[in-house]
């Protein structure tokens, strides 16, 4: 008697879920420090970055109860700031980066420079920037900005973003929030 098998194996292949985000706390509503799943990337003096913000008396949250804030004293000290994320993507996939920021009246000197990067940050994968100007309809509201990139041959990115002040006139604070940031599948 002859008897034949088949031998068959399954590799599992990582899935994405179109609604993800692969951002922990992009909303930033953790409730203890352990949480926040964010980090400083150049902590600069003058400068001073609160994942775990409450509405002020004068910003609420684009949603939910908190926000980041990055406040500029602008007092010594650079006036620029850069935070983010390192998260897990599936290789060769198309993912969309989401961030809602503010600018106060008065940070039209300031920019937004948004980047996805590999794991050290030595490669850049895709970068937008969003800069006020003089009498800009963005500033003192929540605006959107979007990034699409693919992940290539990553299986590990990080995700930034840079709040340069350096052109403002020393002397007065400025407060900024971001909110809502995801990175989902494209």
């Amino acid at each position: 008697m002859l008897t034949s098998f088949q031998s068959t194996s399954t590799t599992a292949t990582p899935t994405v879920t179109s609604s993800a985000n692969l951002l922990k706390n992009g909303d930033f509503e953790a409730t203890k420090a352990g949480d926040v799943a964010w980090t400083t990337l150049d902590q600069d003096g003058g400068v001073v970055v609160n994942f775990m913000a409450k509405k002020d008396s004068t910003t609420a949250p684009h949603g939910g109860a908190q926000q980041l804030s990055i406040a500029f004293n602008t007092v010594g000290g650079k006036n620029d700031e850069t935070f983010g994320q390192t998260f897990t993507a599936v290789r060769a996939t198309n993912y969309k980066f989401s961030i809602f920021t503010f600018a106060p009246v008065g940070g039209d000197k300031c920019k937004w420079d948004f980047y996805i990067s590999d794991s050290s940050r030595s490669t850049t994968i895709a970068t937008t920037s969003l800069t006020y100007s003089a009498n800009d309809a963005a500033l003192g509201k929540y605006v959107q900005t979007t990034l699409a990139f693919n992940s290539g041959s990553n299986t590990a990115l990080t995700a930034y973003a840079t709040l340069d002040c350096t052109a403002y006139k020393p002397g007065t604070a400025l407060t900024f929030y971001a909110d809502d940031a995801t990175v989902t599948p494209a």
